[in-house]
């Protein structure tokens, strides 16, 4: 790599950039040093005209000529030479002096090569390869075109909330987990659970150990197609790929069966991945984005988040109306606050609550600006104050932001299809202006469960209420 002087040396003429250039040791600077300033020839001492100085009276014709010699000199081809010299036909020497030298915006690197493989970027190679497993499914070739009737509708999540709602093995085996949890699990069963299935839920994690039912548990899923593609290229993320019309819809979450979800069309998938982890969240959305473009019928964002609002406790679910990623405390030049709409048109206050039970929900549904923080360490009691009672936040995140922020851009490119659903959710994991409800106190096992399995509920039953409707693809 050709190294630069610092900022205090910029100038030719100062002692310590004569001293920087006898240490920059590329041949190229050497030979170009000794022909422009005499470097190497003691008989030339500082402003004095060098050794090689073209003669006055055919200036132009000279400095060409020394020019194309230094340039043979150099390991170029002649291509190379040619178009240096056409550039710059009187001052190839001097510009090319100060592009190594004197333009900081300037830097060559050659780094050897470890192998004959290019490196690519990890989530483009995870984007290639959740598109050959979605391929792959629908028994087509990796390599081939999408099919244009492919809807994919991408939820973000953990990996065990939207499997227990869809697979038929919670319902097969609905009765033993709760006489399991009847005896083996009291201090769960005695707790109060306005919808029964999520005691269901609560309980079938010890059931599938203590039975040894994990071969069967996962023997379910396979039965409804669902493939779990784990992390291939160093993003950390697990995608679970369920092919809609594989689903049992008469062994599928109560609550779905209830609402009229149905199976449909053979090409229709629900990509369900794990919890992005900040900006991550930006790469990933640009990743889906770029590999299934006017696909991608909808994005659900569901997850954890601090709260903020004075009527909030755990456990309430936040439905955000807006997302505001917070610069301000950044040591950035763009500093500026960015608000940003949901969307969330077809999820409701009202719809969640009754995912949670109706009139017999212990928690409650809040909507409001939620706000996306760069790290934790700006989770401070004044900066939260001023969030909450100038902004309306009714809580934090670390990815909300940056999720709508892509999807918002590629809809501006047309990369989207114009009504694309977009769906932001989040349960209330702590209290991180009262001390008494932090992240380091426990969660009572109904204080997480029931919001996070509303929330599943509601997306996926408004991914599979939705109309058959194919995507309209354009060239």
């Amino acid at each position: 790599m050709i190294r630069r002087p610092p900022r205090s040396t910029l100038s030719s003429s100062s002692a310590a950039s004569d001293v920087y250039k006898r240490q920059v040791h590329p041949p190229a600077i050497d030979i170009i040093d000794e022909v422009l300033y005499g470097y190497g020839d003691s008989s030339t001492s500082k402003g004095q005209t060098p050794t090689n100085a073209a003669p006055p009276g055919n200036a132009d014709e000279e400095a060409a000529k020394v020019a194309k010699n230094v340039l043979q000199k150099m390991p170029l081809s002649e291509r190379e030479r040619q178009g240096l010299l056409k550039i710059w036909p009187t001052t190839c020497l001097q510009s090319l002096y100060s592009v190594i030298m004197h333009r900081e915006e300037y830097m060559l690197r050659v780094d050897s090569s470890v192998g004959r493989r290019y490196q690519t970027d990890p989530f483009h190679e995870w984007g290639l390869n959740l598109r050959a497993a979605v391929m792959k499914k629908m028994g087509l070739s990796p390599q081939g075109h999408l099919p244009p009737d492919l809807q994919i509708d991408i939820i973000s999540s953990n990996t065990h909330c939207t499997k227990s709602c869809l697979s038929p093995f919670a319902r097969v085996h609905r009765d033993r987990i709760l006489e399991f949890g009847r005896t083996k699990k009291p201090e769960l069963v005695n707790l109060t659970w306005p919808v029964e299935e999520d005691l269901v839920y609560a309980c079938i994690s010890s059931y599938v150990a203590e039975n040894n039912l994990k071969e069967e548990y996962n023997s379910a899923l396979m039965g409804i197609g669902l493939e779990v593609m784990e992390d291939t290229a160093m993003t950390g993320l697990q995608v679970d790929i369920v092919p809609v019309h594989l689903l049992n819809m008469e062994l599928i979450d109560p609550c779905l069966k209830v609402r009229g979800c149905e199976a449909r069309g053979t090409h229709h998938f629900i990509l369900n991945m794990d919890f992005a982890f900040g900006c991550q969240a930006d790469g990933i959305t640009k990743t889906l984005v770029e590999t299934f473009g006017k696909h991608i019928m909808s994005f659900n964002v569901m997850g954890k988040a601090g709260g903020i609002a004075s009527q909030m406790n755990r456990g309430d679910i936040q439905l955000a109306s807006h997302v505001l990623l917070s610069k301000s405390s950044l040591t950035t030049e763009d500093f500026l606050d960015e608000l940003r709409s949901c969307g969330n048109e077809d999820v409701s206050v009202e719809f969640l609550n009754e995912m949670l039970g109706g009139d017999k929900a212990l928690c409650k549904v809040l909507h409001g600006p939620v706000l996306t923080i760069p790290g934790t360490m700006l989770q401070n009691e004044k900066l939260l104050k001023y969030y909450s009672n100038i902004w309306h936040c009714i809580g934090l995140e670390m990815e909300g932001s940056y999720f709508c922020r892509q999807v918002k851009e590629s809809l501006k490119k047309g990369l989207l299809i114009k009504n694309i659903r977009t769906r932001f959710a989040y349960y209330t994991s702590d209290l991180p202006l009262r001390s008494d409800a932090s992240l380091s106190t426990p969660m009572r096992p109904n204080e997480g469960v029931p919001p996070l399995y509303a929330i599943a509920r509601a997306f996926l039953c408004r991914i599979l209420a939705r109309k058959p409707a194919s995507p309209v693809i354009t060239n």
